[in-house]
């Protein structure tokens, strides 16, 4: 098919009001500039955004935890089959070892930063 100088004239004359448009809304288009990261600067950026996702779900969790029940007596004579065994600190320590299934809790079900920590772990 053969254009005439006027039809492509018209058509990228469209395009552009199309893509100032698109620009308007804020739907990225082909003709912007493509960022291209390190893969050191990639992983800080995934990594960052981990965290950050893993710290928005804690503070969706802060209501429920202060509700939570008082702590299980820690003067268990052995631990069962399924639990890790704690690492051995003095009585005078004021740490606590605790195994927390988070994919166990209803606000952090489904969310896939927990289930990528979860598969690496």
């Amino acid at each position: 098919m053969v254009r005439t100088r006027a039809e492509k004239r018209r058509l990228l004359k469209e395009q552009q009001a199309a893509e100032a448009a698109a620009a308007t809304a804020g739907i990225p288009t082909g003709s912007e500039e493509m960022i291209v990261l390190s893969k050191s600067d990639l992983q800080a950026l995934i990594d960052s955004s981990v965290q950050r996702g893993i710290k928005e779900e804690m503070a969706a969790l802060a209501p429920s935890l202060s509700q939570a029940p008082s702590p299980v007596d820690s003067r268990v004579d052995s631990p069962s089959e399924d639990e890790e065994q704690a690492p051995s600190v003095s009585a005078s320590s004021s740490y606590c070892y605790v195994k927390v299934d988070f994919g166990a809790v209803p606000q952090m079900q489904n969310k896939q930063h927990i289930k990528e920590w979860e598969q690496k772990w």
